[in-house]
């Protein structure tokens, strides 16, 4: 019966977030003000999620084979030393620090200031790389691979070298985060023998 009842119970938190994210948000988010407490909550939220993550991986440094948060609140399912602050899974930490560079490029264009600077552009990405998760750097990956066919054509000379730049400095990074974890140089000698067997 529980295998049945959490089949369905996925469908019913699919359709929770398309109503309360979709829905409900043209309803709720209409005016000046409900846009900007919604902004406000948003950073609240991020800090936290910061907060604990970082403190996660702190105690785990600290205390050294001590297992980390669980990733469940009533199950205890340790996700080793990766950071995931709130989202529970590293991959939808991953997804979710991406949503926030989106949610803070989108203030800084409705409050017309520029809060998002270089160091928090460097501090998400680098908490992103901490979450070690193998489809975050796969879709970086495709999105600037996408960048390549989409956007550069009809861009100009500068834009296209400092695309490329960007391109390449974003594959140094993702080749250094895979050299430097366990988890992802399993994933990257293993593909190799995934069809040689």
């Amino acid at each position: 019966f529980s295998r049945y009842f959490r089949a369905f119970f996925e469908y019913f938190i699919a359709l929770y977030y398309f109503v309360y994210f979709v829905v409900l948000a043209r309803y709720l988010i209409t005016t000046e003000e409900a846009i900007n407490y919604f902004f406000r909550l948003f950073v609240i939220a991020l800090f936290i999620c910061f907060f604990v993550g970082f403190l996660d991986l702190f105690l785990q440094l600290l205390y050294e084979g001590r297992e980390s948060f669980s990733r469940q609140i009533f199950k205890n399912t340790p996700v080793g030393f990766r950071f995931h602050g709130l989202a529970g899974e590293p991959r939808d930490a991953f997804s979710y620090l991406m949503l926030s560079l989106g949610i803070l490029a989108l203030r800084d264009i409705w409050k017309d200031q520029k809060k998002l600077t270089l160091f928090w552009l460097i501090f998400i990405s680098t908490t992103a790389m901490l979450t070690q998760s193998l489809s975050g750097l796969l879709g970086i990956f495709f999105f600037c691979f996408l960048l390549f066919i989409y956007y550069l054509p009809n861009a100009s000379l500068k834009v296209k070298l400092l695309s490329i730049f960007f391109v390449l400095l974003v594959v140094l990074i993702l080749f250094i985060n895979v050299t430097m974890s366990v988890r992802l140089t399993r994933y990257y000698v293993e593909f190799f023998h995934l069809y040689s067997q």
